[in-house]
């Protein structure tokens, strides 16, 4: 049936989908099942306390979080990126986008979005940033270029120097 494939997706699709309530505390009203294997959560957790999802945002990102549902209360489709604590106690990076439901009248009846797990990404940037970080350390030449286009991806402040350009 229709409703079987559709569990089956959302059990098996990487991202957790959810709705929530669109004032006060946005208490969770639908969280996939594949929360307990993406996070360890079971999904009554959200639904059973409205503040179970805002409390495990790392503190650092509750602002841009709270920021991010002000956007989408001004009805305007929003993502962001923060840092999640998961069962096991681990923060994991998630890319979270929420967009508005529309309500009778105009209003806003709820939000719904989802959550990719983006912790390998941002473990990568920031290996990234510490590689570039040590060769604009180093006096000498450094360059990284796109290998299909030739094209320079990046100069180092030695090279700059040691050829005069800006």
């Amino acid at each position: 049936t229709l409703e079987a494939r559709l569990d089956q997706i959302l059990n098996n699709t990487p991202v957790v989908i959810y709705s929530c309530e669109a004032s006060g505390d946005f208490a969770a009203t639908f969280v996939s099942q594949n929360m307990r294997t993406e996070c360890g959560y079971e999904p009554r957790q959200f639904l059973e306390d409205p503040t179970f999802w805002l409390s495990r945002v790392h503190p650092q990102d509750q602002d841009l979080v709270k920021t991010g549902l002000k956007h989408v209360m001004a009805g305007r489709r929003h993502g962001h990126s923060y840092r999640f604590r998961c069962a096991d106690g681990e923060y994991r990076w998630y890319y979270d986008e929420i967009v508005p439901l529309p309500g009778p009248g105009g209003g806003i009846a709820g939000l719904a979005g989802f959550m990719l797990d983006i912790t390998e990404r941002k473990r990568a940037e920031a290996k990234m940033a510490a590689a570039l970080a040590t060769l604009d350390a180093i006096d000498d030449a450094a360059f990284i270029f796109d290998p299909d286009s030739l094209r320079f991806t990046y100069v180092n402040e030695g090279a700059l120097q040691q050829l005069g350009y800006s």
